[in-house]
């Protein structure tokens, strides 16, 4: 019995002693530099589908459109994140090294933002400068909510950075799995964010694309056709 309690006594010293090791890397290193990178992508148009095509193609995006919308323009646009770190190994004790984060730079960005406008419609129409200004609205949604969105990663991945400032290995040929290790610990909180991100944007995509606001468009240009003799009432619905 003696032996028992000794041997736990010791099992358990000895874990203490191995966490105790294992945090001291994080402890002792200083909070590393970090960068933010973001960007808002090059926006391009598109204009190769007609308004059948475009609106089997929306229909496949994660973003949906209003049940029964037949789509005469849509906007797409990528998000995407990453993490890349640079990093010091020193040795503190025999099999006890400290791999330390000394910069990280972290990436959150919209990518490949694109409006497409079905072929079909009249340039010279109401209804098509309608449509332009409609997906550019989406395409501002898309990155006033970046702007809003990234002081929250800022401040998130601030404090993820705290809780991990560094990482002990045993020798220096575990280093790179280190650096690798904590750089997809960065990537997966990110992916975290990611997901709130795009939950947040459907959000505010679907607080515009709605039947008030799209017969309210509708009437914009009702009226300016009327007054120009040009009445060529607008179509929302698939036939």
């Amino acid at each position: 019995m003696k032996f028992f309690i000794f041997f736990m006594f010791f099992m358990l010293k000895s874990f203490v002693v191995l966490a105790a090791s294992s945090n001291y890397c994080s402890q002792v290193n200083a909070m590393p530099q970090i960068e933010l990178k973001t960007s808002y992508g090059n926006l391009i148009y598109d204009f190769s589908m007609n308004a059948s095509e475009l609106t089997k193609f929306s229909k496949l995006s994660e973003r949906k459109a209003e049940k029964g919308v037949f789509s005469e323009g849509y906007t797409h646009v990528l998000y995407g994140h990453g993490a890349q770190v640079q990093a010091r190994i020193k040795h503190i004790r025999k099999d006890f090294y400290c791999i330390w984060p000394e910069k990280i730079e972290l990436r959150f960005y919209l990518q490949d933002p694109k409006i497409y406008i079905a072929n079909n419609i009249p340039k010279a129409s109401c209804r098509y400068a309608l449509i332009v200004r409609h997906e550019q609205m989406h395409a501002w949604i898309y990155k006033t909510t970046l702007d809003y969105f990234l002081p929250v990663i800022w401040e998130k991945m601030q404090d993820v950075v705290k809780n991990l400032k560094g990482i002990s290995v045993q020798n220096k040929s575990q280093a790179q799995a280190a650096v690798d290790f904590l750089q997809d610990y960065y990537k997966l909180e990110l992916k975290g964010l990611s997901d709130k991100f795009a939950t947040l944007i459907n959000a505010e995509h679907d607080k515009f694309d709605n039947w008030d606001n799209y017969n309210a468009e509708a009437k914009l240009c009702d009226d300016f056709d009327k007054r120009h003799k040009y009445y060529t009432p607008i179509n929302y619905l698939s036939e």
